[in-house]
């Protein structure tokens, strides 16, 4: 009861008895913060000023009546609970109140024990219909969380099936750069990595850049603030005043900075920015940084398919050209070949003993056909030394 007390009661009457009955004998000395009003016009300014919890109303108002001020409510949208004060004798008239929308009754002469009992009761069912409410806004906030959650973990699923499935480069790098502007709900972005030979970071992918940074494509970039992030192989977010001391702030307002990791080292940077000094939400981070692992692997997953492509058509060069030389040579060509082409199923072969987490369906199935393949040179290689 002591937040009740706490309500505020608007109690409209020009009749000084009842004010004093009411408002000060019963209400005030009850501890509600109590205000009158003489009229219906002047309960309505006030209802907008101090915006009351409930209304105690004196059916007998002159001028504009209770009734009339029930509507006036109704029509108003103002959803405040009212009861109506009536003399004894005036029942049909208070039945009619309640069809305009009353919530109670109090008839006169009346007792203060039946003013706060009546008050009580009807706060005591506001103060529930409004814990319902937030109880309400509570689980749809947490199923719509939920429901994001959701959404976002499928999204995942999805891009990593695309990632580890994408063994051309520059089609992966698109694919990241598309997937970390649509989870972090980002204006622009860009995709650096790093060149082994200099160790300069490469922009390889961008979205919405200005034409005279996009020119930049496949050449070194440095923004002032990516780097940083290279150095310290920590994600950095940042917003508003912090980031104005950095010419990239031109761009945007907020920037969220995603290292990209191959055994604790910075091989590449993911950065997305916003328009406007809103900071990046947690999930959003965790979201670009799940990005990043996905995008190493799938990295490296390409990196091996296309070294070991390399070696083979190296290697079926080798085979064709064997076959018009000395059989001399022939055969120590083919025992060199077949100890290179053991290399390679090494190489497939710890691929394939991969977890398979990090390989699409499609890809585990071109792993399997290739390695059946490097064993079908190997036969081939003794074949070509026997025959020899």
């Amino acid at each position: 009861m002591e937040k009740e007390r706490k309500d505020t009661i608007l109690v409209v009457t020009e009749d000084p008895q009842i004010i004093d009955l009411v408002a000060n004998q019963a209400l005030n000395a009850a501890g509600y913060q109590t205000v009158t009003a003489n009229d219906a016009s002047t309960a309505e300014t006030k209802i907008h000023e101090i915006e009351p919890d409930l209304l105690l109303v004196d059916h007998d108002l002159s001028g504009v009546s209770a009734k009339d001020l029930l509507v006036i409510l109704k029509s108003s949208g103002i959803d405040i609970p009212v009861i109506i004060m009536a003399k004894k004798g005036k029942e049909a008239e208070i039945i009619q109140s309640f069809r305009l929308g009353a919530t109670d009754y109090l008839l006169f002469p009346v007792r203060e024990t039946e003013v706060l009992s009546a008050v009580d009761r009807v706060l005591r069912q506001l103060h529930n219909q409004r814990k319902r409410a937030r109880l309400e806004a509570q689980i749809n906030q947490a199923n719509e969380a939920l429901q994001e959650r959701v959404d976002q973990l499928t999204s995942m699923y999805s891009i990593g099936k695309t990632f580890t499935s994408t063994t051309d480069e520059a089609v992966l790098f698109e694919k990241v750069m598309d997937s970390a502007i649509e989870m972090t709900n980002a204006n622009l972005g860009w995709f650096l990595l790093k060149d082994e030979a200099t160790k300069d970071f490469i922009l390889v992918a961008h979205r919405n850049l200005p034409k005279e940074m996009a020119k930049k494509l496949h050449q070194k970039w440095d923004d002032g603030i990516s780097l940083l992030v290279a150095k310290t192989s920590k994600v950095l977010s940042m917003h508003g005043e912090a980031i104005k001391r950095f010419t990239i702030s031109r761009l945007g307002m907020s920037i969220l900075v995603v290292p990209i990791l191959a055994q604790s080292n910075v091989i590449g940077l993911l950065v997305t920015m916003k328009k406007e000094a809103q900071p990046f939400k947690d999930s959003q981070q965790s979201l670009l940084e799940a990005i990043a692992d996905y995008a190493s692997i799938a990295l490296d997953n390409a990196r091996v398919f296309l070294a070991v492509e390399e070696r083979m058509r190296a290697l079926e060069s080798t085979q064709k050209i064997s076959q018009k030389i000395d059989p001399r040579m022939v055969q120590k060509v083919s025992r060199e070949q077949r100890s290179s082409i053991e290399a390679i199923l090494d190489s497939v072969e710890r691929l394939a003993n991969r977890p398979a987490s990090h390989w699409a369906t499609r890809s585990r199935r071109d792993l399997i056909t290739l390695q059946e393949q490097v064993q079908q040179l190997i036969r081939l290689a003794e074949k070509s030394s026997n025959s020899h």
